[in-house]
């Protein structure tokens, strides 16, 4: 029995092995992937170009551990920062409060990635990996020790604060890391089967800690680029390639790079010859090409990209070069600089411009052996050739031109120890004024090289004094000046006086002298006793160092001089307080130990018994003990009135010695009481001020405000009594006084000056500045809207005034003007006169007008009297002699209309209107062409067309004129013979038109009714052939090419009726109906059917034991009933048989489904 639950366990126990025999594949290849990827992930090395130091409570960087005993000794002094520098290195800083130092550690790793790839060529393994690829990296780290300043003192080899490498050091510090070796191994490529030599047989790198690689062999399969931190040059990368022997093309990438220096540099025979005048110049240019080898080794091309494309000619001009993206498109000339040449003491280059020679394969050229020119090959560090002629040096030289002069300046101190400072011989074994020391001397030696170019002009100085090379600048503090190699002393030292048996207080203890060389000496705070003279002036210096004895006598002197300022008017009036300054001197006077003989006087006036100021100074001796006289402005007293003192400034003539002296003979100074006093006469005068109309006075306000209680102004200085104004006002009104326009105001004013004595108020006044004046004619303005009543008014007549006139006042009367008036066809104004224009004034004469321009009125035109249109903003004329009357326009709609009708005279209807608007006397440039062609298109033809041919002319009258265009329907009429073609165009001139309708065809024109005569067997099979019989008829149609509608006319019959038909003798058949051995002639109408007729025959069957009688031909046929034939056996009929035959097969052919089904199954 057929179980469904059983078959499909089976089935899904037949699925679940299959799905777990996929399941297993696919884990197994999931599985494989995941290795690969696994396998793939750990040959994969990311590059660093920088190291990370993670701290954390409970595990420390092993980059720090360093530092770790150097930390636990200062764990209470010091703080750890670690950070990232700009670099990418990672710093650490430890900072030291107890000495102000502090580390930075730095750290520099660099990466080297070799790969080893298949040459580019036309194969499709162009590029591939060929062996794994090989990393090596290097770590340095360097810790820069610092002072309080920030300031780099040295580095340290372990981590702490203590500098022991110097800064000079030739790897500035850097030292492997953790026992990193520091060195980056060469590495020889090696061989792969199956394919050629390495491209490079060896790799060697070469770096520089803190700097990172560097690439000497300007190999384009070798790149150099910064870390992912931005560490400069911390990776590089090579690519060896190997030729696959299997290639029919390879392509090598080739570079050509090329630089020219220029140097810019002195020519002469000094030291300073070589010397750059100006920076030096590089320029250069890079290009790049991919060369295509076929497999002899043979160049087949160029490529434009990395592959063996070859699109390229070898026959290239440029031998397939091309520019490197981002280089100069060509090595320019370079014109040489002349800036400030003469300045410079050179003369012009011996090359004005820099032209260079030069292509991709050849390098640089030298056609003309220039002996500026100097050209050299490319190498690598171990001196191998890589780019021939790749390096111009192009030297450009200049002359020397410049002078030198040498300067001397020697300088001499001479020191003399003496115990008097003026010699006296009286006759004692040591006179007074004996050098009771011995006398020193110091002497040093300068020298300077002044520098100058051709124009004579100081360039610098020169420090080797034999060559013209400026190498000490004019702003050079010392002016150039050095040490002579001849010179006795490095400097003038600081002289300490020695000490004298039996003398003491020297006048100086030590001595140090004010010197510059070139200047000489100076004395800037006046030193007693110091003497500077000598050939050159200031060379020689020469001091006397006083020393005393205990039996000196000292008696102090003291002296007063006094000055007094009186202040007075012109007549002798004191006006101001007198001032009074003195100043106050002493003096030590040293005697010797009898108080008889006066040996000098001591600058020391604390009991000093040095006599180090001679007797014959200037000053005698008389030390200040008070402020000089000070020197000062008199004062100021125009406060109170008082100006123009007869001096400016107070001060005295007088000396310690002397005391006041006058040596200007002033009259205004006495000087007595044995020249110790002196009284200083200041006379000023009263303040006169002016006053005037423009700048009066403010009765009883300070006359200067930033003195209010200083003298006031009098009466009288005001404005008003120094002016004197006589107006004119002249009234412009209308009719009803009311002012139209500005009143005209003119004025004439008198003015005087006054003088004012600001100490006693008097007010003096001047003349009146014109005796008469006179106001001007004056033309009545044009207001507009307004006209003068009074032409006599057109011009107010001038008047003559003098001081003492009065005002004058006059008035003009003006009128309104009229307005154009726009106004309808009816004489009324439009829009309640709201578009009335006033005339215009003449602008030459108040009392005239102009006309007026006419208005814009939207949707109006104005006309003239005839109807003529006149154009908005054109003018009107008008009356002139009538300026107050109003003149009428006439205006019409603007839009005159017309209308044209398009009328269906068929149906009655109208098909459209257009509406045609223009301006009066305008006319339309509308045609009814195009709309008359529109409906013809459709069906219609005209029938009459009253519309102007030339177009309506618009009138003036605001009325409508009507046009019609009649049409009617066109009517085609079609026949069998002619008939339509429904679909298609009626017109075929006019693909768009009226189609033909359906119904138009010729066979919805004709109709043929037809007898068919079949002659068969009782099971209707074809005996003999048919006989047909037709009958036509035909009709016309009208067909409206409007609405499409048709029109059918009757039907007509054009053959005669059907014919009599004899049946046929079929052999071996006979008629089942005689009565259909004939079939009569018959006749239709238009509305019948198509009629068939079928003539039905028998079999005739030989019967030899039955005479069965023969039917004659003429039996007929009943169409109606057919005679069955009987089975001879069975008398069944044939269709059971048939019945029964399909039932076995039915049957057979459900057995053999069954059979089927269960073997299957």
């Amino acid at each position: 029995m057929y179980n469904k639950k059983i078959v499909q366990k089976q089935y899904d126990k037949k699925t679940l092995r299959k799905v777990k025999k996929n399941w297993l594949v696919v884990s197994v290849a999931a599985f494989g992937l995941i290795g690969a990827t696994s396998i793939y992930e750990s040959n994969v090395v990311k590059a660093s170009a920088d190291s990370t130091v993670t701290t954390t409570e409970d595990n420390k960087s092993s980059d720090l551990s360093s530092n770790s005993s150097n930390n636990d000794n200062n764990k209470n002094n010091t703080s750890i920062d670690t950070h990232s520098d700009s670099s990418g290195s990672i710093s650490n800083r430890v900072a030291s409060d107890s000495q102000g130092v502090s580390t930075k550690q730095e750290y520099a790793d660099y990466t080297r990635y070799i790969d080893y790839q298949e040459s580019y060529s036309n194969l499709n393994t162009s590029g591939k990996t060929l062996s794994s690829q090989k990393v090596d990296s290097v770590h340095y780290v360097r810790t820069k020790v610092m002072d309080s300043s920030n300031n780099v003192i040295g580095y340290s080899s372990n981590g702490s604060n203590n500098p022991d490498i110097s800064l000079s050091d030739p790897e500035n510090g850097w030292r492997p890391k953790n026992g990193d070796s520091g060195v980056l191994p060469s590495v020889q490529s090696p061989n792969i089967e199956g394919y050629g030599t390495p491209s490079i047989s060896n790799v060697s790198s070469t770096f520089t800690p803190g700097s990172g690689f560097t690439d000497t062999t300007n190999n384009p399969d070798i790149s150099i680029s910064n870390g992912d931190t931005g560490q400069t040059n911390a990776i590089e990368h090579v690519k060896v390639f190997y030729d696959n022997p299997s290639a029919q093309y390879r392509v090598k990438t080739q570079y050509s790079n090329i630089t020219r220096q220029i140097d810019y540099v002195e020519s002469s025979n000094q030291s300073t010859s070589g010397t750059h005048i100006f920076p030096t110049r590089y320029d250069s240019i890079g290009w790049i090409r991919n060369v295509v080898f076929d497999k002899d080794g043979n160049i087949a091309g160029f490529s434009s990209s990395n592959n063996t494309n070859i699109d390229i000619s070898k026959n290239d001009a440029n031998h397939g070069w091309r520019l490197k993206q981002g280089s100069a498109s060509t090595i320019s000339d370079v014109v040489s600089p002349t800036t400030n040449l003469a300045e410079k003491g050179y003369s012009n280059p011996d090359l004005d411009t820099v032209k260079s020679v030069y292509n991709p394969d050849d390098g640089f050229l030298n056609p003309n052996n220039s002996s500026n020119v100097a050209i050299y090959d490319g190498k690598d560090k171990d001196g191998n050739v890589i780019k021939k002629n790749a390096y111009e040096l192009v030297t450009v030289k200049y002359n020397n031109t410049r002078t030198s002069q040498k300067d001397f300046s020697n300088l001499t101190r001479q020191i003399d120890y003496v115990n008097r400072n003026d010699f006296v011989d009286d006759g004692t074994p040591i006179p007074a004024g004996y050098h009771i020391y011995p006398t020193r001397k110091d002497t040093v030696h300068y020298i300077r090289t002044r520098v100058y170019n051709a124009n004579g002009n100081l360039l610098g100085y020169s420090s080797t004094d034999v060559s013209s090379n400026v190498d000490i600048p004019l702003s050079d503090p010392s002016q150039g000046w050095h040490l002579a190699a001849d010179s006795p002393e490095t400097d003038i030292p600081e002289a300490i006086s020695p000490n004298v048996d039996g003398y003491t207080n020297p006048s100086y203890s030590s001595y140090s002298s004010n010197y510059k060389p070139g200047d000489g000496f100076s004395n800037p705070s006046n030193k007693p006793n110091v003497v500077i003279n000598g050939n050159p002036a200031n060379t020689y210096e020469y001091v006397k160092v006083v020393y005393g004895k205990e039996s000196n006598v000292v008696k102090i002197n003291v002296k007063t001089l006094t000055r007094n300022v009186k202040y007075i008017d012109e007549n002798g009036n004191e006006i101001s307080p007198m001032t009074t300054e003195k100043v106050e001197y002493k003096r030590a006077e040293v005697y010797s130990y009898d108080g008889k003989t006066l040996l000098g006087y001591a600058s020391d006036l604390n009991g000093s018994k040095t006599p180090d100021i001679s007797t014959n100074s200037d000053n005698q001796g008389w030390i200040i003990q008070t402020n000089e006289l000070p020197i000062y402005d008199v004062k100021d007293l125009s406060s109170i009135g008082y100006v123009n003192p007869d001096r400016n400034k107070i001060s005295s003539n007088y000396t310690s010695a002397y005391g006041f002296y006058d040596s200007e003979h002033d009259s205004k100074v006495k000087i007595y009481n044995d020249n110790n006093d002196e009284d200083i006469i200041v006379t000023y005068k009263h303040k006169v001020d002016t006053v005037t109309p423009d700048q009066p006075g403010n009765p009883g306000q300070p006359i200067n405000p930033d003195n209010p209680n200083g003298p006031k102004w009098p009466n009288g200085t005001d404005k008003d009594s120094l002016s004197k104004t006589v107006s004119q006002t002249i009234n412009y009104v209308d009719g009803n006084g009311k002012s139209i326009h500005d009143a005209s105001h003119d004025q004439v004013t008198f003015s005087r000056n006054a003088k004012v004595d600001e100490v006693t108020g008097q007010v003096t006044y001047g003349d009146w500045n014109n005796t008469s004046s006179t106001f001007s004619a004056k033309a009545s303005p044009v207001v507009p809207g307004y006209v003068l009543r009074d032409e006599g008014q057109k011009t107010i007549p001038g008047v003559t005034v003098t001081p003492s006139s009065s005002d004058s006042n006059e008035t003009v009367t003006y009128d309104k003007v009229g307005s154009l008036v726009p106004v309808d066809t009816a004489g009324n104004p439009i829009d309640n006169g709201s578009h009335n224009t006033s005339y215009p004034n003449d602008n030459q004469d108040a009392g005239k007008i102009t006309n007026p321009v006419i208005p814009n009125i939207p949707g109006k035109t104005p006309v003239d009297k005839d109807g003529n249109p006149l154009t908005p903003g054109s003018t009107y004329p008008v009356d002139g002699s009538k300026p107050t009357e109003d003149t009428k326009i006439t205006y019409v709609d603007s839009n005159q209309k017309a209308k044209v009708s398009y009328v269906d005279q068929t149906t009655g209807k109208t098909l459209e209107s257009v509406d045609l608007e223009g301006q009066p006397q305008s006319t339309s440039d509308y045609r009814p062409t195009e709309t008359i062609k529109k409906y013809t298109d459709q069906g219609y033809v005209v029938v009459s067309n009253n519309y102007p041919e030339n177009g309506v002319k618009f009138n003036s009258d605001n009325k409508e004129q009507d046009f019609t265009v009649t049409l009617e329907h066109k009517v085609d009429t079609v026949t069998p013979d002619q008939p339509g073609n429904p679909g298609q165009p009626i017109n075929p001139d006019n693909p768009n038109g009226p189609k033909w309708p359906n119904g138009t065809d010729k066979d919805s024109l004709s109709k043929t009714i037809t007898r068919t005569i079949n002659y068969v067997d009782q099971n209707g099979n074809k005996l003999h052939d048919s006989v047909v019989q037709n009958i036509t008829f035909t009709r016309s149609a009208k067909v409206d090419e409007v609405t499409g509608q048709v029109t059918y006319s009757d039907w007509k019959m054009v053959t005669n009726n059907w014919n009599k038909s004899v049946s046929p003798f079929i052999t071996g058949y006979s008629l089942i109906d005689d009565k259909q051995s004939i079939i009569e002639n018959g006749t239709a109408d238009y509305n019948d059917d198509n009629e068939i007729i079928n003539v039905k025959y028998k079999k005739v069957i030989t019967t030899p034991e039955v005479n069965k009688p023969t039917p004659s031909h003429n039996q007929k046929i009943n169409n109606n009933h057919e005679t069955k034939v009987k089975l001879p056996q069975t008398g069944e009929s044939d269709e059971s048989k048939i019945q029964l035959t399909g039932l076995v097969l039915l049957m057979a052919s459900f057995i053999l489904g069954i059979f089927g089904v269960k073997k299957r199954k």
